[in-house]
């Protein structure tokens, strides 16, 4: 059984998250993540009470990484600023 994550540079990945995007470009297409790739990756992001600081790392490698088209870029991009937005206006956890 593998981890709920994946190890890249000492970094902690979410491991689904990087799978679907390699699932969404290998074979298919020109290799570039389209708008709709980009809604399921998201969507899969979303899947719990929001994104996660883990998952927000993750899509940022996938927008670093993989190639997006401008208009998937334009979506990941929105998606991003509206994570960190959530997550500045999250309390903190009770030590």
């Amino acid at each position: 059984m593998s981890s709920y994550y994946l190890y890249r540079d000492g970094q902690r990945y979410d491991r689904q998250l990087l799978e679907l995007a390699t699932e969404l470009t290998e074979g298919r297409g020109d290799g570039r993540i389209s708008t709709e790739d980009a809604h399921k990756i998201l969507e899969s992001a979303r899947d719990g009470k929001g994104i996660t600081p883990t998952e927000h790392l993750t899509l940022l490698y996938i927008q670093n990484t993989f190639h997006l088209t401008q208009p998937a870029q334009e979506i990941f991009f929105q998606a991003l600023v509206e994570a960190r937005t959530q997550e500045e206006q999250r309390p903190p956890d009770p030590e």
